[in-house]
């Protein structure tokens, strides 16, 4: 399974893609994402979002399962479009991060 890890994300025209917010440095030792909900615009498609079930390879970096949060993103409008990642872990700790998504 390919994503892209966060950086500002760039979407094009056509493009339906999964994208991953990296948390293992805000996680406590041992403790792993739960569950992961997605806030988006209007001018970005969520199609599915979630913690990654299975180890998660990208660019020469291994994320262990639970430590990205994951949106599959369809485009819909050009723009910049502000996100929010909202997480819980299995030991119930609460956090979210803004993300921005550039759509060409």
């Amino acid at each position: 399974m390919g994503c892209t890890i966060i950086r500002p994300f760039c979407i094009y025209p056509g493009a339906e893609r999964t994208y991953g917010l990296d948390w293992r440095d805000n996680l406590v030792d041992g403790d792993t994402l739960s569950s992961v909900t997605w806030d988006m615009p209007a001018g970005l498609n969520k199609i599915s979002e979630g913690p990654n079930s299975v180890a998660v390879t990208e660019d020469g970096e291994t994320y262990p399962p639970g430590t990205l949060a994951l949106v599959r993103v369809a485009y819909a409008d050009a723009g910049t479009h502000a996100c929010r990642c909202n997480i819980v872990t299995a030991q119930g700790d609460r956090d979210s991060r803004e993300v921005t998504f550039v759509a060409k």
